[in-house]
């Protein structure tokens, strides 16, 4: 198999590329890498072999610093030096000694006709070697082309957590087709609709947004060609860190990026020795290094990050996911949009901190953060947890097999095509000729019909776009149009859920090994089925909730034992009829929950177990019940008129509100509805518990904490602290023994009742209040405001709670986010709706950091400086 690459003229860009080139060669594929002539002898360095053809109209240092200077053109430049002149990489005096409008008109031209035939060298060449496979970076979207004009597939590899549906604008994935290559070549317009398959290097907590199909793979580091410097471990007692600076940023950033010096210094007043990768200009500065800084230009930074207690780097992908495949804790001064990006992933993620490059309280903010880092071991956890998530994906290697497949199901599916189309031409051998290239298929979506591929116009002189720099008036990474917004903002939100799985996440349907895998070869007509059947599982999708609410009722998981059993006794043991129950449990079969082994024969699942009144933590039966309770059953075919409105429908059809109708009612739903919250809280306590920074602490508080489970778990966790229950009297009337007089935990414990919409006379610490803020917002910050109103200045109030738009669990997290709209009239929320929230609440938001759950801690603090 012959598989091509195409990289852009950056270095960091194509590292990452590198080691699944590597693992196609050591496969026996052949591989060419599509570059420009400067990286040529650098990537022959790596064992690839490199085809020299393309010559960028606009060099990516150029572009980069007419970001630069665009940014200080709009008033948002935050360093104290000058930008760079976009063209000769002077610092400028004053912001108009670069006229950009004689920049331009001179300079047009001549990029447009170096990036046509940049474009135009590359399908020549694809044409003429034929490659079945295409591996494209972001910026080089030639190779997209070049896979397009053949029919083959194209996979866009990723190099770090920037994904290809990010909501900024500044961040859009591709840049655009200013010389009209893709119609020119008859394969319609570009857009980002055309990148079908993306192979993601990220653990899945540091998982980029995409809307095309997933191939995950574990990053595998490569730093360029270099020497491994020779290491003794650290020293007991004292860390060490690891600074690494990109060698590239002072070409973009000039004097602003020369930070070394400053960060070293940094580094070596926290005490730890200092390891300075960076090139020699930026670390001149430095003159005799001070005692425990050692020099290392030239080491790969994956040689020497093992036995690091922390890396300070400018936030680049490489240096971001190198430190990630170690394991070591982050701190980023970021300077560009994506850099940034990338550290507000891992910081997230709990592994690590950021510090804006042009903070102006930068060195002092720098100190602190590494004190954070060396000294507080939630960092060194979450780092630990990337790195582990990181080692269960598919090494290259593993990957290689898939992209296989990938391949010759094209080849199969073009043959097939290829073959229609020779029956079609000679049947209507009187019809005008049709251009060889239509008879060539591009990829099954988003492909145009060859007629209108035919009949494409090839402009003498395309009509430029704003997509590149010489051609706007403003450049790239100006943010774009509103219509463009809203579209990028609508690729995200139509993300499949595969691109959302965790790998804690291992239910897997049919449907989405279908979507996902590259293995099982699909033809246009298998898509069009998988669709189809996929829209009738959720149409019937009812009939499964019924079902799982009906195994609950006859208590199905509590008779089946340990081992397979017949229906018949089944039948017996739950009083059903044995035909009826056995077609009953073949439907939860057919979603993971029993297993039926032989005709009539079933036996547990991991899914099922979790429905017996023994399951661990009290399992999942209540929410099963609660999920399908008598109210919900009406509630549901009002969710029309729930999303017109946008508000509850259970005042109008009971005449009261939610819990309302739960006390006075139906008392039995609310003790379901109660023991739910218990077995929902039992399972995920434990990670909020580990997640929990309680350091300092000497109190915590459990608003609307129910039954206590969380707040027992807390106090088990953190010995040193005091806890104090807080919720509603006929829900703390049930609260956890433990906590109560005369309980294991009563000396350590107090449990208060209280109603937290009209106040919270708790005072404590930290108040964490987990998955109760998901009414409308003026109750919730109602909520939030009523804690702040008792507690002291410097006080943390912790919300844990799902978060829709990091959510692992989209299905789920989507769905809860309509039941709440039915009941109560609330919603799930965004991380961005709780910066919002604290705001108008008068706290400071503070951070997020995601628990060992689909459960996120968000942070805030009262503001005020603590007594």
């Amino acid at each position: 198999m012959r598989v091509l690459f195409t990289v852009s003229d950056w270095p960091g860009h194509y590292y990452p590329l590198v080691p699944l080139g590597r693992a196609f060669r050591d496969a026996g594929h052949e591989v060419r890498v599509v570059c420009a002539p400067s990286e040529s002898d650098t990537l022959r360095r790596t064992g690839l072999t490199p085809e020299p053809i393309v010559r960028p109209g606009l060099d990516m240092a150029t572009q980069g610093r007419l970001n630069a200077y665009w940014q200080a053109r709009k008033g948002a430049w935050p360093h104290a030096r000058p930008p760079l002149h976009p063209v000769t990489g002077e610092e400028l005096g004053h912001l108009d000694d670069f006229d950009f409008a004689a920049f331009r008109a001179a300079e047009r031209p001549r990029i447009l006709r170096a990036t046509r035939d940049g474009f135009d060298a590359v399908v020549a060449f694809a044409r003429a070697w034929r490659p079945d496979l295409v591996v494209h970076d972001r910026m080089s979207i030639e190779g997209l082309l070049a896979a397009r004009v053949l029919g083959v597939p194209a996979v866009l590899h990723l190099w770090g957590p920037h994904g290809t549906a990010e909501p900024e604008p500044e961040l859009r994935v591709l840049p655009g087709d200013p010389t009209g290559s893709f119609p020119r070549h008859g394969v319609g317009e570009m857009s980002a609709d055309l990148v079908e398959y993306v192979v993601d290097p990220c653990p899945p907590s540091l998982e980029p947004p995409t809307h095309a199909h997933r191939l995950r793979l574990r990053y595998t580091p490569y730093n360029g060609p270099g020497t491994a410097p020779d290491l003794r471990p650290p020293s007991p007692g004292r860390p060490r860190i690891c600074l690494v600076w990109g060698r590239s940023l002072a070409g973009v950033y000039g004097r602003a990026a020369r930070l070394v010096p400053e960060l070293a210094f940094a580094c070596a007043e926290s005490g730890a020795e200092v390891l300075v990768l960076a090139d020699p200009d930026d670390t001149a500065p430095l003159g005799t290094p001070p005692p425990g800084v050692r020099l290392l230009p030239g080491a790969p930074l994956a040689d020497v990050l093992p036995g690091c207690a922390a890396v300070v780097h400018h936030g680049g992908a490489g240096c971001t996911m190198t430190a990630v495949a170690a394991g070591v804790p982050q701190l980023g001064v970021p300077f560009s949009a994506e850099q940034e990006l990338n550290m507000r992933r891992v910081a997230a993620a709990g592994a690590g901190l950021a510090v804006p490059a042009g903070d102006p309280g930068r060195a002092t903010a720098v100190r602190d953060a590494l004190d954070r880092l060396l000294n507080d071991p939630r960092h060194r956890a979450g780092a630990a947890r990337l790195r582990d998530e990181l080692s269960r994906l598919p090494t290259p290697a593993a990957l290689v097999p898939a992209l296989e497949d990938l391949a010759a199901h094209h080849r199969t599916d073009r043959t097939d095509r290829s073959h229609r189309t020779h029956q079609t031409h000679r049947a209507a051998r009187t019809a005008a000729p049709v251009d060889p290239r239509t008879a060539v298929p591009a990829a099954p979506r988003a492909t145009a019909p060859a007629a209108t591929r035919a009949a494409a116009p090839a402009p003498a002189e395309p009509t430029p776009t704003s997509e590149d720099p010489a051609m706007q008036t403003q450049p790239p990474g100006t943010p774009q149009a509103p219509q463009d917004v809203q579209a990028t903002r609508t690729i995200q939100a139509t993300r499949t859920t595969q691109d959302t799985r965790t790998a804690q996440d291992t239910r897997t349907t049919q449907d989405d090994q279908a979507t996902r895998s590259p293995r099982s070869p699909r033809s246009p007509q298998d898509d069009q089925l998988a669709a189809e059947t996929r829209i009738r599982e959720i149409a019937l999708s009812v009939a499964a909730a019924a079902a799982l609410q009906t195994a609950v009722r006859l208590g199905v998981a509590d008779a089946l034992g340990d081992e397979d059993a017949d229906a018949r006794d089944l039948g017996r043991a739950v009083n059903a009829a044995p035909d009826t129950l056995a077609r009953l449990l073949r439907a939860l079969a057919a979603h993971g929950v029993f297993e039926e082994t032989a005709p009539g024969r079933f036996r547990h699942t991991r899914a099922s177990r979790l429905l017996r009144a023994d399951a661990p933590g009290g399992g999942m039966a209540d929410m099963v019940l609660w999920a399908g309770a008598a109210w919900t059953w009406d509630a549901w075919p009002r969710l029309e008129q729930a999303v017109r409105t946008g508000k509850a429908v259970l005042p109008e059809l009971y005449g009261k509100d939610f819990f309302g109708y739960l006390r006075e009612d139906a008392p039995e739903d609310a003790e379901v509805f109660n023991r739910a919250m218990t077995q929902a809280s039992a399972l995920t306590s434990r990670a909020v518990a580990e997640t929990l920074n309680l350091d300092g602490a000497r109190t915590v508080a459990d608003i609307g904490g129910g039954h206590g489970h969380l707040l027992r778990t807390v106090l088990e966790r953190h010995p040193h602290v005091t806890g104090e229950l807080f919720d509603l009297p006929t829900v703390v009337a049930g609260a956890d023994p433990a906590l109560r007089e005369g309980g294991e935990l009563a000396g350590r414990a107090r449990v208060t009742a209280g109603d937290c919409l009209d106040a919270v006379p708790v005072r404590a610490d930290v108040y964490v209040v987990k998955q109760i803020l998901k009414w409308d917002d003026e109750r919730s910050v109602r909520v939030l405001r009523n804690i702040a109103a008792h507690a002291a200045p410097g006080a943390r109030i912790v919300v844990v709670q799902n978060l829709v738009d990091l959510s692992p669990e989209p299905r789920v997290t989507t769905a809860m986010d309509l039941f709440l709209l039915l009941n109560v009239g609330g919603r799930e929320h965004h991380r961005g709706d709780f910066e919002d929230l604290f705001r108008r609440a008068g706290l400071e938001f503070t951070g997020v950091t995601r628990a060992r759950s689909a459960l996120y801690l968000i942070e805030a603090r009262v503001p005020g400086t603590p007594s």
